[in-house]
């Protein structure tokens, strides 16, 4: 089941990433609505993390998040 959280929408210099259970490998990244990767990150997810979004400009975006346990989100944000 699909339990993560992304916040603020719209978001300004970063995105929140939570999900309750959740402790692993994740790895993310940040696309154009073209498909360009902006960013990409692989990390160990203590259930919560922080997306910092400084210099991006303003509009939407993409952001895919993957774990090892088939836990998946593809979500549009929109960057202010």
């Amino acid at each position: 089941e699909d339990l993560f959280a992304i916040y603020p929408v719209p978001a300004k210099n970063y995105l929140i990433v939570e999900h309750p259970s959740y402790k692993g490998p994740l790895s993310y990244a940040l696309f154009t609505p073209g498909g360009q990767k902006m960013i990409q990150h692989n990390l160990f997810f203590d259930g919560s993390m922080t997306i910092p979004l400084e210099g991006f400009l303003p509009g939407v975006y993409i952001l895919k998040i993957d774990s090892n346990l088939h836990l998946h989100k593809t979500v549009k944000i929109i960057i202010e």
